[in-house]
């Protein structure tokens, strides 16, 4: 909060007494105090209603400039993203010399490790410079989704957490068009997540926290913040852009300066969705996403193409490095399956639904001389397996990677 008065300690000479203005509800865990010798740098945000300081040691204050020139863009941007005006009158954001992560949301007051605030644009490369970006833009999400909203429980930090690292790609990539940083990160973070959830030791998204260790240990850690994004970026494929931004901003106004938990988030893109007739009424983004959330790993798809019928068989299972004797071969996803045969590489909302109630499912497809293409733009967490029903041979492909199977030569890749 804004500092509202500053006296001398009566019995201290050396001591002063500040007052801030009364802060709104917030979670204890974003409250932070900062007492220091510091310098800072100062500029309006682009309402004129909050101020925007960056907070460091007197030697660095030099290394500012990216950072004062970016936040008031990033908080008009989130301003617009959410329909909700910045609830605070000054946003702070301190740079500290021994700090153990790279930032923290306080509210009003978000504090960072130097290197992932301060830069020097003289020397400093792209790459960096963009880094710097969605460190500050991912702290700048926190203020709605999590500061103005926070998760009921621990269980609930992957949704923060996870929702600023998406959020804060698609800031980057509007603020730096030229960079094309949610294309190229989002694809690293899929790799990422492919490795990693593919060992019997991982653990799904959603996990009880019933001491606080488990919060170190679980909760921050790579699946938090990579699994995360791509969860939310399959739901605005399959909801579409309007669906998924306008239940974001719902949730945000509902909840606003309370608590929530991600079946609240889920009920809120579902009443959309349903409203604006983007999702079958009969199917709910709970049931949907419980099953990526709630469960260890992800699918590989096994499409089987029978050219003299002109259909597909998809069935699916979960995929492991390394497969044991009891591997729960029964785990299944809401897979959405987005396929075209006609070029148009552009359609990311769901064809159709694969699922545990049919995932053994044949559908009609091309012609025996068309080729097909599934899971255009890696709209959909699963690897594909493609085989040609007359003699097995099949490709094994990365999500988003395109294919041809010919009538006569299917082609192999691993």
């Amino acid at each position: 909060m804004k500092l509202m008065n500053q006296i001398n300690c009566p019995s201290n000479a050396d001591y002063v007494v500040d007052e801030f203005e009364e802060s709104p509800p917030m979670s204890t865990y974003l409250v932070v105090y900062m007492v220091s010798d510091f310098v800072y740098t100062e500029a309006n945000s682009e309402n004129d209603q909050v101020k925007y300081r960056i907070i460091c040691k007197k030697d660095l204050a030099n290394q500012t400039e990216f950072a004062i020139n970016l936040g008031p863009k990033a908080l008009k941007y989130y301003e617009d993203y959410f329909d909700e005006k910045f609830p605070l009158q000054k946003q702070d954001m301190a740079a500290i010399p021994d700090f153990s992560s790279s930032g923290m949301e306080n509210w009003g007051l978000a504090t960072f490790t130097e290197s992932c605030l301060l830069i020097d644009t003289d020397v400093a490369s792209t790459a960096i410079l963009y880094e710097i970006a969605k460190f500050i833009t991912h702290e700048m999400v926190h203020p709605w989704f999590g500061d103005l909203v926070t998760m009921k429980w621990w269980t609930g930090l992957w949704l923060n957490e996870g929702f600023a690292n998406y959020a804060a790609l698609r800031g980057v990539d509007t603020l730096f068009p030229e960079s094309k940083y949610f294309q190229v990160n989002n694809v690293e973070n899929f790799l990422d997540v492919l490795d990693a959830d593919s060992l019997q030791s991982a653990h799904p998204l959603s996990v009880a926290i019933r001491k606080p260790d488990d919060i170190d240990s679980i909760s921050w850690d790579q699946m938090t913040y990579t699994k995360g994004p791509i969860l939310f970026h399959m739901m605005n494929t399959f909801l579409g852009e309007n669906t998924f931004k306008q239940g974001i901003r719902n949730y945000i106004h509902k909840y606003k300066f309370s608590n929530a938990e991600p079946d609240d988030l889920w009920s809120s893109l579902t009443e959309e969705a349903h409203r604006q007739g983007t999702l079958d009424k009969n199917l709910t983004v709970k049931q949907i996403m419980d099953t990526w959330a709630l469960q260890t790993g992800y699918p590989v798809l096994n499409v089987v193409r029978d050219y003299s019928a002109g259909t597909v068989t998809l069935s699916q299972e979960r995929y492991l490095t390394i497969k044991s004797n009891d591997t729960d071969n029964k785990t299944c996803w809401w897979i959405p399956i987005t396929m075209t045969t006609s070029g148009d590489f552009n359609q990311t909302n769901a064809t159709f639904w694969l699922n545990c109630e049919n995932n053994n499912l044949t559908t009609p497809l091309a012609k025996d001389n068309e080729w097909v293409i599934y899971n255009m733009q890696m709209t959909g967490r699963s690897y594909i397996i493609i085989k040609r029903k007359s003699d097995h041979t099949h490709l094994r492909i990365a999500p988003d990677q395109f294919f041809f199977v010919s009538t006569e030569n299917p082609r192999r890749s691993e």
